[in-house]
């Protein structure tokens, strides 16, 4: 009798054990997936930066700008299609696209300028539009301006398979949207160069979008030729 008691004591013991090799086999198969989704959260943006005034750059010139801060690098290269009309390019360590900007008021000189600009780019395994709204004041060597952002961001549909072709699992397209409140200053270091200072912060517009990057700081250089 002993021995029929201590057997089903024995197989409950291997169940557990089971269960547990189980339960690690599926967190071991689930963990690219958790790791992917969160790199794909974390690329998921538009541009993070502006860098950039509602002054246009003028007919047939150029600027470009190099920064650099917590979102990591930025480089933009913006070219005057004609005098209140600017078309570029802009690199960032987690998008890149193609952004233009239009100038409303365009102070040349002296004083107060309004523009509205936008753009659309991708990320790895992203696509996003935005649009600007951007006021600035040129005094002096001091040109300080702020902008509001909003972005609308589509992820885009992935595939994971194992090395035999089998389907492991499939991320699903989604899109969503958020803002972002944008404060910055040039200082012109003479007519052509500057020096560059910004701070921004996401807003979330919809009940689901949350962030915990806090502000993001920058700095740089750049010039216009």
């Amino acid at each position: 009798m002993e021995r029929k008691m201590a057997q089903p004591v024995l197989h409950t013991e291997l169940s557990f054990s089971e269960m547990a090799c189980s339960g690690l086999s599926r967190f071991l198969r689930l963990l690219p997936f958790c790791l992917m989704m969160l790199f794909l959260g974390a690329c998921a943006t538009g541009p993070l930066m502006l860098h950039e005034t509602a002054r246009s750059v003028g007919k047939g010139k150029n600027e470009l700008s190099l920064g650099y801060g917590i979102a990591g690098y930025a480089f933009k290269w913006s070219h005057g299609v004609s005098e209140d009309f600017d078309l570029g390019v802009q690199l960032e360590s987690m998008s890149w696209g193609v952004r233009g900007k239009y100038s409303l008021v365009n102070a040349r000189t002296h004083g107060w300028s309004i523009a509205i600009g936008g753009g659309a780019g991708g990320s790895s395994y992203s696509k996003h539009i935005y649009g600007d709204f951007i006021v600035s004041h040129l005094a002096d060597k001091w040109e300080p301006y702020g902008s509001l952002r909003v972005v609308h961001v589509t992820w885009d549909p992935l595939e994971f398979h194992r090395k035999n072709g089998e389907l492991l699992f499939v991320t699903p397209s989604d899109r969503f949207r958020y803002g972002q409140a944008i404060l910055g200053t040039r200082y012109w270091t003479n007519q052509k160069t500057y020096l560059m200072f910004e701070a921004s912060t996401l807003l979330g517009f919809e009940s689901g979008v949350r962030w915990d990057s806090g502000m993001f700081l920058s700095a740089g250089v750049g010039g216009r030729f």
